[in-house]
């Protein structure tokens, strides 16, 4: 059973495009994992996952008898129902750490940057895997959303390097077109 890699209650681009990163590289990682949402995405969402092809994830809200990661928070309001009855292997966040205990250690990537995809391209580079270019077009767009186009307080100097390393990977000239 593939492990189920899931953001918050109420999904953003951010949290879809880093559950769909995530996914992909936890697999090439060797860990079968399948990217999902726990809700309708939003039309921002719809448009970035159509504009570089990928397909909009399975709707799961239950993580009993499930292997989890979450991806872009960490508090019990908004994650996956009985997330007590499945196993939380990671975490992939840029919020303030919240709520969520586990019964064991797990692997943590909780870093104080504009966005989550940011954190996950951090990750392939860590673990130096490739991301493919639909991917990097997802996450340069993710990145863009959640720093509101490099104009949030929450933008760092990480996030524009990464939106910039995303952008040649992608195949994206002019990245602030996206954000039109």
């Amino acid at each position: 059973m593939a492990i189920l890699v899931v953001g918050h209650k109420n999904p953003d681009t951010d949290t879809v495009a880093t559950a769909i990163g995530a996914a992909d590289l936890y697999s090439k990682r060797g860990m079968e994992a399948k990217a999902v949402t726990q809700g309708e995405i939003a039309p921002e969402s719809a448009f970035v996952l159509e504009k570089f092809g990928i397909a909009v994830p399975e709707i799961v809200t239950d993580a009993t008898d499930k292997q989890i990661i979450l991806v872009d928070h960490t508090d019990i309001s908004q994650t996956i129902d009985n997330l007590d009855k499945g196993e939380l292997l990671a975490v992939v966040d840029h919020h303030k750490l919240g709520d969520i205990t586990t019964s064991g250690p797990l692997e943590m990537w909780v870093w104080p940057v504009g966005c989550s995809a940011t954190v996950l391209k951090s990750m392939y580079d860590f673990y130096n895997v490739e991301i493919p270019a639909n991917i990097a077009g997802i996450m340069l767009c993710a990145i863009l959303s959640d720093t509101v186009m490099f104009k949030s307080v929450t933008c760092t100097d990480a996030d524009k390097a990464a939106v910039e390393a995303l952008a040649k990977i992608a195949g994206v000239d002019d990245v602030m077109a996206l954000g039109m």
